[in-house]
């Protein structure tokens, strides 16, 4: 009994310590590392230093909206592809498209694009971020051989976790199987 005593006195003392101190061990951002400036000079945001600057921002998007680098934004000139039950191939009615995009990047050669694969809510949520990859890879794949530079395009898999609608029916899972398109800057 003493013993578990002593134990519990011991976390509940470095605890106290730990919040006494106000956490300035931790660097900011709770990112590890001193790959970043504030961390290196130890000034940051738990010892009075200023909050770290924002990058700068490239401008405005199309609807006036300020961005900066890294961000993304909708691509409306750029059309969702709709994908079959399970599968990953570009269906034939989706084929114009896919080329329609990819005229659009190839006419615009300073435009960047993100894109997300989308799944609906049948299946692991483990498959559904693999299917996700594949599908955003296969539009990627084709933007590349038709002379898309890859350093305009990334890819990322949302799997079943942004359906674009609600339902568990085949209306609503067939427009969650997909691929969306956003503009990167």
């Amino acid at each position: 009994m003493k013993h578990k005593f002593r134990i519990c006195v011991a976390l509940l003392s470095m605890t106290g310590l730990f919040f006494a101190t106000g956490c300035s061990w931790l660097p900011i951002g709770g990112e590890t590392g001193s790959d970043n400036e504030e961390n290196a000079s130890g000034a940051g945001w738990n010892d009075g230093g200023d909050v770290p600057p924002m990058p700068e921002s490239t401008g405005d998007d199309a609807s006036g909206q300020l961005v900066r680098p890294g961000e993304t934004v909708d691509f409306p000139e750029m059309k969702v592809i709709y994908f079959d039950y399970n599968r990953f191939n570009i269906r034939a009615d989706q084929r114009e498209i896919l080329v329609q995009n990819l005229k659009r990047l190839n006419d615009n050669p300073q435009d960047k694009v993100y894109i997300e694969g989308h799944c609906d809510e049948r299946g692991t949520i483990e498959y559904n971020f693999n299917l996700g990859q594949r599908r955003a890879n296969v539009i990627r794949d084709y933007f590349i051989e038709n002379g898309v530079n890859a350093d305009r395009i990334a890819t990322v898999s949302k799997g079943e976790e942004e359906p674009s609608v609600t339902g568990h029916t085949e209306a609503a899972w067939s427009q969650n199987r997909r691929c969306e398109f956003r503009r990167m800057y």
